[in-house]
């Protein structure tokens, strides 16, 4: 009687995301998803691919050698995949707090934009994997975002020197109502608004991204 030795190819099992099982002596396999009997393949590889959904739990094998037949099954529960959706305020592009995090931009990932919040430097197409705590990703969908430049937002506005060394300075008609400051992967950089200045002097060289809040 052949024995199936069935395997798993990966112990942590995600809703949607394809884990193969194995099996081994026969010459032809029956595989049987949740009930068995219930045959979903049967063919000679010993391998069979699933796409899980969250009412699966049990597969079954029964290999042939001949006319012997022996079974084997394993037993398993899916974990739910992480839903991700991205929203837009002020410039800034948020998701829901998961463990881990990695930004794409136009269908490419953003080297070290692995916070719960971006801030695009430029329009195009972003969105955001994630991975829950069991370990699943998933990924939202796409969202838009239309680059908008200080002469489309207000005039008489200055950021002065640029390059700078030190103290930025900014100039404008209106009040300005607070200013934040991050650096080109997104983070935001503690630093204070005072009389119209910032002071970059303690920061390292490299690009930064002003985010003022001017006449609401």
């Amino acid at each position: 009687t052949p024995t199936p030795n069935m395997t798993i190819s990966s112990n942590t099992i995600c809703e949607g995301t394809d884990i193969t099982f194995n099996a081994q002596n026969g010459t032809l396999y029956d595989w049987s998803l949740n009930t068995n009997g219930n045959v979903v393949l049967s063919d000679g590889s010993g391998a069979y691919v699933l796409t899980p959904s969250l009412s699966d739990d049990m597969v079954y094998v029964t290999a042939t050698n001949g006319t012997c037949a022996g079974s084997d099954s394993i037993a398993f529960s899916v974990n739910p995949s992480p839903t991700p959706t991205v929203t837009e305020n002020s410039g800034i592009l948020s998701t829901q707090t998961y463990p881990v995090y990695l930004w794409y931009f136009n269908g490419s990932p953003i080297p070290g934009a692995t916070n719960i919040d971006f801030v695009p430097t430029q329009g195009g197409s972003y969105y955001v994997e994630v991975l829950n705590s069991s370990g699943c990703a998933g990924q939202s969908d796409p969202i838009n975002f239309s680059a908008v430049g200080i002469d489309e937002l207000i005039t008489n506005l200055s950021v002065y020197p640029n390059p700078t060394s030190g103290v930025v300075h900014i100039e404008s008609d209106l009040a300005i109502e607070f200013a934040t400051v991050y650096n080109s992967i997104g983070e935001k950089i503690q630093v204070n608004l005072i009389d119209n200045k910032l002071d970059l002097s303690d920061l390292s060289n490299g690009m930064y991204i002003i985010r003022l809040a001017i006449n609401n």
